[in-house]
């Protein structure tokens, strides 16, 4: 059974932007904070990075299901801002096809997670360590839901 993921990118980068510009205002540092913390629209090369790695992530989880092709492919180092992340997964015929709509948000926010630790990282590194563990709890999750099957029928 062949399934189509697709995520916005621009859609996860303006959540990494209001993500980091929360933990920007709430490091109790007030501007100089939020201008440390924030992701900003002069920050899409930086950004840009990220996804990329973000996307080879869920990537190799996938790989099972992804075509060699696919999982094989060069990292594209031109991105442009409005592309969406669109994963083919060839799913076996006992998968839950109902956890389609949870994988692609699971894959969304690991996206978003993702991104914004590595961000937060070099500026608020407590809000950082919190994203991280949040991103590996999305892997997993990830991971469990393209293990998941239908109950059997009788």
């Amino acid at each position: 059974m062949e399934i189509q993921l697709t995520i916005k990118k621009l859609d996860v980068l303006n959540e990494v932007g209001r993500a980091t510009a929360y933990y920007g205002t709430a490091s109790g540092e007030g501007a100089p904070g939020y201008d440390t913390a924030a992701a900003t629209p002069d920050d899409r090369e930086m950004l840009e990075v990220y996804w990329r790695g973000a996307k080879n992530d869920i990537l190799r989880l996938s790989q099972r299901f992804t075509p060699l092709e696919l999982s094989a492919a060069p990292n594209n180092q031109t991105s442009a801002e409005h592309e969406d992340f669109t994963l083919s997964l060839t799913m076996p015929s006992t998968w839950d096809i109902n956890t389609t709509e949870g994988l692609r948000n699971a894959m969304r926010l690991y996206l978003i997670h993702d991104i914004t630790a590595k961000w937060s990282a070099r500026a608020i590194p407590a809000a950082a360590e919190g994203m991280a563990a949040q991103s590996t709890a999305d892997a997993s999750t990830i991971t469990q839901l393209l293990h998941h099957t239908k109950r059997p029928t009788e």
